[in-house]
């Protein structure tokens, strides 16, 4: 390796090397305060072209380091000599690390066992074999069915299944790449998949529960005596009756747990003779020795992505609960007279962070990921919980005490309830923990998560702390080109967010997270610190996972961030930025992130932000500064956040038909609002600066609001409304409406109510008119109410076109704030939540209580 050429006053910037472990065994040990530093470092280049010692500047988090308050510390345990290379670069496999954080005693009181993550809940999101949701059975199939068994090759077990040829839909992938010495390998499977899930489901609990041994010994079988030592008692405990029943039950749940949980891990195969339609000839690349199916009949992607589905959802999420509720009251009491229950149950608990940690590591080696490992958000949320099982068991329970006792003692066996067989596997413990004392320590200073056995070990370590963890962003290290050794002199840590995510699985399982801090936007991409986000129907929806009336986009159990429309603040743009923005501008987002100009595509459904994209319910987010539009100096945050679907929506129903820069004007226009939400006020708003009064109507109204409420109808007069009705007191409400416009009706209907209100919507517009279809709070299915007659009929009626509302492009936007502007338009807010009711201000809006736009308040 040659010496870089670096000009005076140049940082070295260049490829890390050295190995992981490398790295990671000389990484300085942390001994500030438990809030932490931000520390970052710098290696100049003298004027004789000579490299100096690194200097490090350390800038406490919890201070603000724009007045000084920092600490220069030159690393002098290092020395820069003739012939050794400088370099700094980007450690990607670190993005994991945790550092010793000394004085942190006790428990944080948000730690609970309740809420840490205990198994993969989702498909990785760049492998997911089908856009489908596997709730549901798959409704086309080609064939009729059959019965077959799969295996994992786990002993002699298998689980027997209906399975049938299905229609594939865009989205379902029916092959499987590998790469190898060769190069990538391929094969494409037949479109089988399960027929009854309910059926299925019963076969694999039936097959957990018959086959746990054969799992535990296949998984235990070649690692340390210790583990395979301990689910050999926790074997015998289960059987026996030394401990309560309850908690025998706990642990055999747990047990279970672990079971079910490699179900996700190793594929699933046919069994026997059964091909599910594989060609030996054709499919040679199974007989390949570097096939991850080795030689064996794989079900197809679909079918294996069902077994998961089964798997997260129906057996360990219920068994999860389970297990956190009931591991938590034991603990919270410190365990007495239960400990030995506690420690097996987080043993088990540990041992599955360490082989779901270590297959995650496997997998991305398998599919020749850049990464170390394949999963980073996932692991971090691992790495947490086994922080907090770590932190319970020792702090609460006083875990490591009981290893230094005498278990030949007749007085401690009564004491702990243990029987004799009990008794001798903690005396065996204790004896192998004082024997390997120094080496547990070297693993868990080792930070190498992947390593056997590297969470549970920590279990008896006498000394153990919680450690903190953090995102690696950048490392400075020393290499000598002479020896080929590498230290760590300095590095520079991602820092942490909170978002919201939900499972779109209810209004009440929404979570607030910590997550890495996004820092390096791309080529043409923006950061933006989000300060308001403001809520929107379509937002409930997803999180309940019932979003589903677009084709192209079908609600799943996949986490994702909520929420598409925010006002923040650009904090660093990306190379190749044409947009004109800069660090500082104020900016809001757009739904569709490509949808720019023109008539919306569908392509363009699968850039919508809070589904299918990550939203904005976050404290940072990237986007392409494409997506993004200035925010009006006048306006204030909260009022521009009310924007990007609510105003857009309602001046595209108002102006989907009329040419750039010439929106709908004129006394003769009437304009009929339905309910008091967002695009119905903002409705209000835009038609009254637009001018649209009817004064040139005789006897007309101008602009007309309905709704349920009398005091929301006095506050929409107050707003400009020219003739409010109360729908719940005058049923006929399309009667009313024709008689205030002298029988003419509305020149444009903004139909948010869908299947109660759309035959009335078209029985009270102008002959002509236009309904512009936006919502449907009273249902989405036909009902019977209203005339009865076919929508064909009605609309041929009154010759009225039917337009669908999906929002509206950029240049749309960007024309809508010119009258926004010029008329200083100040969108209506109902509420404002802080970050942390995030979950609350989603209910309160589904609860239809508000009167204009719902806003969270980000940090």
């Amino acid at each position: 390796m040659e010496r870089p050429n670096l000009p005076v006053g140049s940082q070295a910037q260049c490829q890390v090397y050295g190995k992981y472990s490398d790295m990671l065994t000389s990484l300085p040990e942390y001994d500030g305060p438990e809030n932490g530093y931000t520390i970052e470092a710098s290696v100049l280049v003298d004027e004789q072209g000579t490299y100096q010692p690194p200097t490090a500047r350390f800038l406490p988090l919890a201070k603000d380091t724009s007045q000084g308050d920092q600490q220069d510390a030159v690393m002098d345990a290092i020395r820069v000599e003739k012939g050794m290379l400088v370099l700094a670069g980007k450690g990607h496999q670190l993005l994991s690390v945790q550092f010793p954080v000394p004085n942190l005693h006790g428990l944080d009181a948000h730690n609970k066992i309740k809420d840490i993550r205990l198994f993969r809940q989702s498909s990785t999101p760049e492998f997911r074999w089908t856009d489908r949701s596997l709730d549901k059975d798959i409704p086309l199939w080609r064939t009729s069915p059959k019965t077959t068994k799969l295996t994992q090759y786990v002993g002699s077990s298998s689980v027997e299944v209906t399975v049938r040829l299905f229609d594939p839909l865009p989205g379902d992938v029916l092959d499987y790449t590998w790469n190898t010495s060769l190069g990538q390998q391929r094969v494409v499977c037949a479109p089988y998949a399960i027929e009854c899930m309910d059926l299925a489901l019963e076969g694999i609990e039936g097959h957990i529960r018959a086959h746990a041994g054969q799992y535990v010994k296949a998984f235990t079988g070649t690692r340390l005596p210790i583990v395979r030592a301990t689910f050999e008692i926790i074997d015998y405990t289960i059987e026996h009756k030394q401990q309560s029943h309850a908690e025998r039950i706990l642990l055999y749940d747990v047990l279970l747990f672990w079971v079910a949980s490699r179900l996700l891990e190793e594929p699933w195969c046919a069994s026997g003779d059964e091909s599910l339609g594989h060609n030996p000839t054709e499919d040679h690349p199974l007989l390949s020795p570097e096939c991850p199916f080795n030689g064996r009949t794989p079900v197809s992607p679909v079918m294996d992505a069902q077994i998961d589905q089964l798997v997260m959802k129906s057996v360990l999420a219920p068994l999860c609960l389970r297990i956190q509720e009931k591991l938590q009251a034991l603990v919270n009491d410190g365990a007495k007279g239960k400990w030995f229950t506690a420690f097996l149950c987080i043993f088990v608990l540990l041992s599955n962070y360490d082989l779901a940690t270590a297959h995650d590591h496997d997998f991305a080696v398998r599919n020749s990921l850049e990464e170390y490992y394949s999963n980073y958000p996932l692991l971090e949320g691992f790495q947490a919980g086994a922080k907090t099982l770590l932190a319970y068991f020792h702090h609460q329970c006083h875990g490591h005490v009981p290893f230094k006792l005498d278990w030949s003692d007749p007085s401690v066996i009564a004491t702990a309830n243990l029987d004799h067989a009990q008794a001798e596997y903690m005396e065996e413990m204790g004896l192998w923990v004082t024997e390997k004392e120094t080496a547990l320590k070297a693993l868990k200073e080792s930070k190498a998560y992947d390593a056997e056995s590297y969470f549970a070990l920590q279990l008896f370590d006498s000394d153990w702390r919680p450690t903190r963890t953090m995102q690696i962003e950048e490392v400075y290290f020393i290499y000598d080109s002479r020896t080929a050794d590498t230290k760590v002199v300095a590095f520079r840590t991602k820092k942490k967010m909170k978002q919201w995510i939900s499972t779109q699985d209810g209004l009440d399982n929404l979570k607030l997270v910590d997550v890495p801090e996004p820092s390096d936007p791309k080529d043409g991409e923006v950061l933006v610190k989000t300060s308001r986000v403001s809520l929107n129907f379509r937002d409930t929806e997803v999180c309940m996972g019932v979003y589903g009336h677009h084709k192209s986009l079908k609600p799943g159990k996949n986490e994702i961030v909520p929420c598409s429309d925010m006002c923040g603040t650009v904090t660093k743009v990306g190379s190749g930025n044409s947009s004109g923005l800069r660090e500082g501008d104020r900016v809001v987002s757009i739904f569709n992130q490509t949808h720019l100009t023109g008539q919306i595509v569908e392509q363009d459904m699968a850039s919508g932000l809070g589904l299918p994209l990550p939203g904005v319910l976050t404290q940072y987010r990237v986007f392409p500064a494409a997506s993004l539009v200035k925010v009006p100096a006048y306006m204030a945050d909260d009022e521009a956040a009310a924007l990007p679907i609510a105003a857009v929506t309602a001046w595209m129903s108002i102006n989907t038909f009329q040419p750039m820069g010439q929106p709908l004007t004129g006394k003769d226009k009437v304009v009929l609002v339905q309910g008091t939400g967002g695009v119905s006020i903002s409705g209000l708003q835009i038609a009254k600066a637009l001018g649209m009064t009817g004064e040139s109507l005789h006897n007309s109204s101008k602009i007309i609001v309905t709704s349920s409420s009398d005091k929301k109808l006095e506050q929409a007069r107050t707003l400009g409304a020219d003739h409010t009705i109360n729908y719940k007191t005058t049923p006929n409400w399309d009667d009313r409406v024709l008689e205030v416009t002298g029988g003419r009706g509305a020149d444009i209907v903004f139909e948010c109510g869908g299947a109660q209100t759309l035959n009335r919507s078209f029985e009270c517009v102008r002959f002509g008119g236009q309904i512009s279809c936006i919502g449907y709070l009273s249902g989405k299915q036909d009902t019977p109410a209203g005339s009865g007659l076919h929508t064909n009929v009605l609309a041929l009626k009154r010759n009225v076109t039917v337009k669908g509302m999906i929002n509206g492009p950029k240049d749309r936007f960007e024309e809508m704030l010119g009258l926004y502007e010029e008329k200083e338009i100040h969108p209506v807010i109902d509420r404002v939540f802080d970050f942390e009711e995030g979950g609350e201000a989603l209910k309160y809006l589904f609860s239809g209580e508000h009167f204009g736009k719902v806003i969270v308040k980000v940090p």
